[in-house]
């Protein structure tokens, strides 16, 4: 299966929940050791997220991971890290844009409340309670219908996994892209009182 075959707001089941335990226990037993990357999406707030590319992660966990999501399309990972949304630390993540041709949102843990991925324009919502962990969630990260965010974190840990594919294009086409869902940005928040 590829990308570019499937519709936005597909779900799947890309890992499963052995190898989700075993991404989010080398995270849990190595926080320490992992460097934090600090991430601003468009309209987000900065962030810190465990990057993949790091060489703190195992080659074992980086290979699992790329090697599985290389597979899903023939346009490169630009960006592949680790959120852990808790209620004290991040609870939840405001409405932005990835910047990106295509995203996955892998939930690699169900053992929280709250912190669904919510699409303010088209009223879509991914629960991760109903969802086996390790299914994957993908939508075009470049459209007006891709602004979403992540609800608060009411109780628990929750370990997502997001993967940006972005096909290579000019500098100039980014800032114009980035410049555009800017403006869209700040129209939605306001019409959405978000």
């Amino acid at each position: 299966m590829l990308l570019k075959n499937i519709k936005p707001y597909t779900k799947f089941k890309l890992f499963t929940p052995t190898e989700c335990k075993d991404i989010v226990k080398f995270v849990k037993n190595n926080e320490d050791k992992i460097e934090l990357w600090k991430f601003v999406d468009l309209g987000a707030i900065q962030i810190d997220g465990y990057r993949l590319d790091e060489e703190d992660f195992s080659d074992e966990i980086k290979d699992l991971i790329i090697g599985r999501v290389s597979k899903l399309s023939k346009i490169d990972v630009e960006q592949a890290f680790i959120l852990e949304y808790t209620k004290d630390k991040l609870p939840h993540m405001k409405p932005h844009y990835d910047i990106c041709t295509h995203t996955l949102i892998i939930n690699l843990t169900n053992d929280f409340e709250g912190g669904e991925t919510y699409f303010p324009v088209t009223k879509y919502k991914l629960e991760p309670k109903n969802n086996e962990i390790g299914t994957a969630l993908y939508f075009k990260g470049d459209t007006l219908k891709s602004w979403h965010m992540s609800l608060p974190v009411t109780s628990g840990v929750k370990y997502s996994l997001n993967i940006k594919f972005q096909k290579k294009k000019s500098m100039l086409f980014f800032i114009f892209s980035a410049l555009k869902l800017y403006f869209v940005h700040k129209i939605l928040t306001k019409y959405y009182k978000l």
